[in-house]
């Protein structure tokens, strides 16, 4: 089976925002508790210029416009692009492009977010000096990822996959990041790790609702967050 298989976001780009569509009901059912999560750990946006890496067809991003954040969102998908800017109605700026080569000069955003990005890119330490350059001195880079576990392996690739709650061939388990990992690298680049929040599947609701739901847990061996603030500019 093919892994790390990002091409259902072109092919069907057109469903970011169908409720309950299959390919996104997962995406957009995590939406509110990553818009929770972000909110309490990073702060109010409104006003902030934030950076929405692998911003998909906006689910985070539209959100934060209407909160009154200055958004740009990138992504490698022409059709999720497209889909984004249709819900965000004129709001923001969303371009394709690529996470790990951002046409951004130095310290030019507030906020950068990687929300479930960076266990998609095989060499994630480029993508995290990237956010850490264009981000200022004192700014908050947020990141959303997977544990690379075995309890994670078999939430998220056999069962979660297996299933039908996350599309299949979505991951490999080879580009989870652990903790120590992440944090080690993103101190190569001024990034000082503020805060890690576990997050651990509510599989009652899970099955409910036929989407994964998450909640937070001290647990780190299936999902976390991470906080990072800028001390200084990145290498």
């Amino acid at each position: 089976m093919v892994q790390n298989d990002l091409t259902i976001y072109s092919e069907y780009a057109h469903e970011w925002w169908t409720p309950g569509a299959p390919r996104f009901r997962s995406l957009q059912n995590l939406t509110p508790f990553r818009l929770g999560l972000i909110r309490e750990f990073v702060g109010e946006l409104s006003g902030k210029s934030v950076l929405d890496l692998g911003c998909g067809g906006g689910l985070i991003a539209v959100p934060l416009l209407d909160q009154g954040a200055h958004v740009v969102g990138i992504d490698q998908s022409a059709g999720s692009i497209e889909a984004a800017c249709v819900a965000a109605k004129g709001k923001g700026e969303f371009r394709v492009g690529d996470v790990c080569s951002l046409d951004f000069p130095d310290n030019s955003f507030d906020c950068v977010l990687l929300a479930d990005v960076l266990d998609h890119i095989p060499q994630f330490a480029k993508a995290l000096r990237e956010a850490a350059r264009v981000l200022r001195p004192g700014g908050s880079l947020f990141v959303g990822t997977i544990n690379r576990t075995f309890i994670a392996w078999f939430l998220t690739l056999f069962l979660g996959e297996s299933l039908g709650f996350i599309p299949k061939g979505t991951h490999a388990y080879s580009l989870f990041i652990r903790p120590d990992e992440l944090i080690e690298t993103a101190q190569l680049y001024g990034l000082k790790c503020k805060k890690v929040q576990g997050e651990w599947p509510r599989f009652a609701a899970t099955l409910a609702r036929g989407a994964i739901t998450l909640a937070k847990s001290e647990s780190l061996a299936v999902a976390y967050s991470a906080v990072f603030e800028k001390l200084g500019d990145a290498k």
